[in-house]
């Protein structure tokens, strides 16, 4: 079905999004806890696009999600 659904983080925990496109926007303001959650909602036949600037980081910069990604996920093609 082509549906377009907006919602923020908080609302998916315990759903998995099977053959989706998702996307993440401003994750340089989510905390390593809330992209972890994020990057396990990822289900089958999905594809997710991340977002953000760290440079405009309005949670402590050291708690910043998006900035502990790259280490991660830096070696996956994409």
């Amino acid at each position: 079905k082509n549906v377009v659904e907006v919602a923020p983080l908080a609302f998916m925990r315990g759903r998995t999004l099977n053959t989706s496109f998702i996307i993440l926007d401003e994750a340089q303001n989510t905390t390593p806890e809330q992209m972890k959650m994020f990057l396990t909602r990822i289900g089958f036949g999905s594809k997710a696009v991340v977002t953000g600037d760290v440079t405009q980081v309005d949670v402590d910069t050291g708690r910043s999600g998006l900035l502990g990604l790259e280490p991660i996920l830096g070696g996956i093609d994409g």
